[in-house]
């Protein structure tokens, strides 16, 4: 799913009031890179205790068309720790971004954060080969299953995590190579890249020692999985 995933008790994300979404295109060709960027109500570890398993707030933003050279550690963290160590106050506003590459993100905050939002569109669209569809769209959240009555989010200051990296390069290389090979052979000789979870904390206040070689291997091409070469170290 290329929109924002938002996990509530019940998974249900709940009505919107408005419109004006861009249809998305219905192929990874300009996929490229994708960042899911996980935000929780915690500043830091242990996450998923027993007490806080069935309540714990969280948000996903899910960034496609990632281009490769910007992807660093300090630019990432940099985005949702500062000027604040909060990222935004979640709540009961849904913000879409759309992108001139048909693509699109959203993720919840309140009205006191909607500068915040529009800063970090601003920034992670920074992150992508395209640029932002001006305005943003924000819509109010109704409720579960339409009931205006319902109860809604909780607001509740959200801190950065992790993100996820998928490399839809050579997730597309692998399906081909199924196709062209039979899939037992294609199974052998390559490791589907989806299998691969590569998650990059971004929670600590400075940048592990390991964390750059660990990005520049989970954003190499194709042809450098094959070689077993390197992409060049970003900056």
């Amino acid at each position: 799913m290329l929109a924002q995933t938002e996990i509530l008790g019940n998974r249900d994300m709940g009505q919107f009031v408005g419109s004006g979404d861009i249809s998305e295109v219905p192929n990874s060709s300009n996929l490229k890179i994708q960042l899911t960027f996980i935000l929780y109500n915690y500043k830091k570890p242990p996450y998923w205790t027993k007490e806080r398993r069935s309540t714990l707030p969280k948000t996903q933003i899910e960034l496609p068309s990632v281009e490769r050279s910007k992807i660093t550690w300090d630019k990432l963290q940099r985005i949702f720790t500062q000027p604040s160590k909060s990222a935004f106050t979640k709540g009961n506003i849904k913000v879409t971004c759309n992108m001139r590459n048909g693509r699109k993100f959203s993720f919840f905050v309140n009205e006191s954060s909607k500068s915040d939002a529009e800063r970090i569109c601003k920034d992670l669209v920074q992150l992508t080969d395209s640029s932002i569809v001006y305005p943003l769209i924000f819509e109010e959240r109704k409720g579960f299953g339409g009931r205006e009555n319902a109860k809604r989010i909780k607001e509740t200051k959200m801190y950065i995590s992790e993100v996820k990296i998928l490399n839809w390069e050579l997730i597309d290389k692998f399906e081909q190579a199924k196709i062209d090979m039979g899939e037992s052979s294609a199974l052998a000789m390559y490791k589907d890249p989806r299998k691969s979870k590569v998650k990059i904390p971004l929670h600590f206040e400075n940048k592990p020692s390991w964390v750059d070689d660990v990005i520049r291997t989970a954003t190499r091409t194709s042809l450098e999985m094959k070689t077993g070469n390197q992409p060049p170290t970003t900056v």
